[in-house]
Order: structure tokens, then sequence, then C-alpha cells
């Protein structure tokens, strides 16, 4: 099983890489991501609010993906969105459009995926379960 996890990973490493240059102005989207990781990755974890720690940034090819932790548990989420009379569905809408406000509100990260690169964003509970997935591959 690990040898086939171990090809699946160059796989599809390998075909991240074959996408690296911006098909507007050959720009390497690769190599800006990895930049954006080596940035990065020296301040986590990083609280972004009081409920949310950026805990990891990986550099895949021409996106950055990032993984967010909750400071409640996932019981804590349930309850929080029951009390508020709040479907699950609707309040994960809302956090994925609030992740491409604020990809797309900031020039940098905008500006990457303008040219072609992609952000995500993994939200996850306090005890390991995983919430949401926001990709942001357009921006305005």
């Amino acid at each position: 099983m690990t040898v086939l996890w171990v090809f699946a990973s160059i796989a599809y490493a390998e075909a991240a890489e074959e996408n690296c240059l911006s098909k507007h102005t050959k720009f390497d989207l690769c190599e800006a991501s990895r930049g954006f990781q080596a940035e990065v990755a020296p301040s986590l974890p990083m609280k972004l609010n009081a409920n949310t720690t950026l805990e990891r940034v990986a550099a895949i090819g021409p996106s950055v993906v990032m993984y967010a932790a909750w400071a409640q548990t996932y019981a804590e989420f349930q309850a929080k969105l029951e009390a508020a009379g709040v479907a699950k569905e609707v309040y994960i809408e809302n956090l994925n459009t609030m992740t491409k406000t604020m990809i797309c509100g900031q020039e940098p990260t905008a500006a990457f995926v303008r040219l072609g690169g992609v952000m995500q964003y993994h939200y996850r509970t306090a005890d390991a379960v995983p919430v949401t997935m926001a990709t942001v591959s357009e921006c305005p």
C-alpha cells in the first residue's frame, strides 16, 4: 500500500509540474507557490483569529495548500450551528465565499490566482475532523 501511495504522489506531482507555466505570461507558478510556502512556513503555527490557526502550508505544483485548525471540536461546531439555526451546508458555503474574498482581496494572492495559480484551504476542527476544503482558482 505504501508503494502505491508513493507512486500516486509522484504521478500527481509530475502532473502538477506540467501546469507550472501561466498560459498568459509564461510566469512559473510552481516557483511562485514554492516561494510562498518558503515565506510562510517559518511563521507557523500562525493565529489567524481567535478561533483559527494556520498550521501547515504546502506547495504542490501551481497550488498553495494551507491547513487551518479551529479551536473548537466537531461537537462544539455542530452545537454552535444548531444554536444559531444555520445548516452546515450554508455555513460551509459562506466560509468558502469568505475564503475567496480574503484571497482575492489581497493583491499578491489575487495576482497569483489570476495568472493561473490555485489557493486552497483545508479547514478542520480541534479534534481533527475535516470540515471543508475551499479552493480558489479564479479572482475577478
